[in-house]
């Protein structure tokens, strides 16, 4: 057992000396992709892998790495658009700012709501398939946009409500034909629609189709309405006049800080007690009512209020 152990330590004595004193004469293969330069003979190597070496980076077309036939890595030549925006014209890669895009699909999704509507109005849709085609192409188009960042906060809470509003026809669509989807529709989500696009148009250019500038042109403006009306409502005051025993009294407030002319204008308000029981609901009127112009109605209270809420609004 000596005798072998003794003979295993002196061939490994015998190894080690000979890679001392050997020098292997490198017969060098070059290096590739994969591996470095390497000794045929030995096995070993020197320096680090070469680059990959493409052919043809075009992105319509590109050609694999010639040495080890991978498209892995690859810097793609792209075809930008002539005025440098970074959507390319052979494959669609869209690098501009998720702002620019979203307005740009935007626009595709007015104009195919536009497109599935024909000549009819809102109001004059009579098959709830038609409004169901509406919802499932403008998702289609928008529903990637879904918790996307955007540079301008404004513009992003604005996208947030436009999508948010494809949902809300859809569940309002269960009660189609009825009052309560146009009221549904007409007083909330369709303003809510309309005040989004006003506020994107403050910012961008929504890019419709030549033909559908005008319906585009009445949506923004009534947005711009919308947003003038919830003025009003922030605006309503109410001034306590004092009274006598129970019976308090008040001038409602009512100032058009807007740069609208009203030919008729409504609020519906209710005021509460503090347990915000309603106790009492009042309609005000006001005809021709002009930017800048204050104007006032009296009512009195029995026991006094303790806030007011404005429940509708109409105007002309």
């Amino acid at each position: 057992m000596r005798k072998f152990i003794v003979f295993i330590c002196a061939a490994a004595i015998v190894i080690i000396l000979f890679n001392m004193f050997y020098e292997c004469n490198h017969e060098w293969e070059e290096a590739t992709c994969q591996v470095p330069k390497t000794c045929s003979k030995c096995g070993a190597t020197e320096g680090d892998v070469i680059d990959h070496h493409w052919e043809n980076t075009d992105c319509g077309s590109p050609s694999p790495c010639s040495m080890c036939g991978t498209l892995e890595g690859i810097e793609l030549t792209h075809h930008w658009q002539p005025d440098g925006s970074k959507l390319c014209k052979v494959c669609g890669l869209d690098e501009r700012p998720m702002d620019v895009r979203f307005v740009e699909s935007l626009g595709k999704a007015l104009d195919a709501r536009w497109k599935i509507m024909g000549d009819e109005v809102w109001y004059g849709i009579s098959e709830r398939s038609t409004w169901e085609k509406i919802v499932e192409a403008e998702r289609e188009i928008l529903g990637k946009y879904a918790n996307s960042h955007f540079d301008d906060p404004e513009l992003g809470e604005a996208a947030a409500d436009y999508i948010a509003s494809i949902d809300e026809v859809e569940t309002a669509l269960e009660g189609f034909g009825t009052e309560e989807w146009e009221s549904d529709y007409y007083d909330s989500i369709r303003h809510k629609e309309n005040v989004a696009l006003y506020t994107v148009s403050t910012k961008f250019d929504i890019p419709v189709a030549e033909e559908n500038r005008e319906k585009l042109s009445e949506l923004t403006e009534s947005g711009l309405t919308i947003v003038a009306v919830n003025k009003l409502i922030e605006n309503l005051r109410i001034h306590d006049l004092g009274g006598s025993g129970n019976v308090h009294n008040y001038d409602v407030i009512m100032e058009n800080n807007t740069e609208k002319d009203f030919a008729r204008f409504m609020y519906l308000v209710e005021f509460y007690d503090r347990n915000e029981k309603v106790i009492l609901t009042r309609k005000f009127t006001v005809y021709n009512w002009n930017p800048g112009e204050k104007l006032t109605r009296q009512i009195s209270i029995n026991g006094g209020y303790a806030g007011m809420k404005v429940i509708s609004v109409e105007w002309e």
